[in-house]
């Protein structure tokens, strides 16, 4: 999937994010501490939440005054509560690698990468404690995530209903909450963030579907993928439908039309 085109109305807010996180690395005095966070931060992934963020708060009010400085500690606050999500999903994967780089856990145990994780985790609620509506978006949808991964170690079978629910949890909850804040931020209208929280939702089904099929890791025997591919990619549209044409709107747009058509 080609992103350039479908980051490109919000490449300089991207590139703001990433200085930031930088930085933050950085800030951490002890160098023990520099040392382990940086081995997860300094490797950044395709930062699909932050511009999903951005990309809302462009479409949802495209006359928005929204400061560069408040959507980009948002972004950066989501890509954390991501990062430490993945650092602990090492830790619980046994995995000593990812993405050909070695894991938190893999280089310094498990011990040292839970403690990063929790840091990263409580890095991410401080930057967003100044703002109530925010602070209680990002803690719930923690909340939903971790539970959402105990249940899924717990399960003896796994049906088709219990496969969308942890997907829920797991990933579309988190991937709505950066639409909804990316909205609020920018002071859309209220039915227009919560269509944002339906498209965040819709887009995170989808987009764990497209991973789910990639991967070869069906639900159930015979699953079919292309069906439920489609109707995720048709719901997910359909919550952009009233929005004014914008950049941001037809980015978000091809979004999700490329993410189905790799496996449709």
């Amino acid at each position: 999937m080609n992103l350039s085109p479908i980051y490109a109305p919000v490449q300089s807010l991207l590139e703001l994010t990433e200085q930031e996180i930088a930085n933050m690395a950085k800030e951490f005095a002890e160098p023990e501490v520099r040392e382990v966070l940086g081995q997860f931060l300094n490797h950044p992934g395709k930062r699909i939440r932050p511009a999903l963020l951005f990309l809302a708060a462009g479409a949802g009010n495209p006359d928005s005054r929204a400061s560069a400085a408040s959507l980009v500690n948002a972004a950066a606050a989501f890509e954390l509560v991501h990062s430490a999500s993945l650092v602990h999903d090492d830790v619980i994967d046994a995995a000593d690698s990812r993405r050909n780089v070695a894991t938190v856990n893999g280089r310094f145990g498990n011990t040292v990468a839970v403690l990063a994780g929790d840091i990263l985790y409580a890095q991410a609620f401080l930057m967003l404690s100044d703002d109530v509506p925010t602070f209680q978006i990002i803690l719930d949808v923690t909340k939903q995530m971790c539970m959402g991964e105990i249940y899924q170690l717990r399960l003896n079978t796994m049906t088709e209903e219990l496969y969308f629910k942890i997907i829920e949890s797991k990933t579309a909850r988190l991937m709505s909450a950066c639409c909804e804040v990316g909205a609020l931020r920018a002071g859309a209208a209220p039915e227009t963030v919560a269509a944002f929280r339906e498209f965040g939702r819709r887009f995170g089904f989808l987009y764990q579907l497209v991973d789910d099929w990639q991967d070869g890791d069906a639900p159930v025997k015979n699953y079919h993928f292309a069906g439920q591919i489609e109707r995720h990619r048709i719901l997910a549209k359909e919550c952009l439908k009233n929005l004014p044409d914008s950049a941001c709107r037809a980015a978000l747009v091809d979004f999700v039309d490329q993410l189905a058509e790799i496996a449709l």
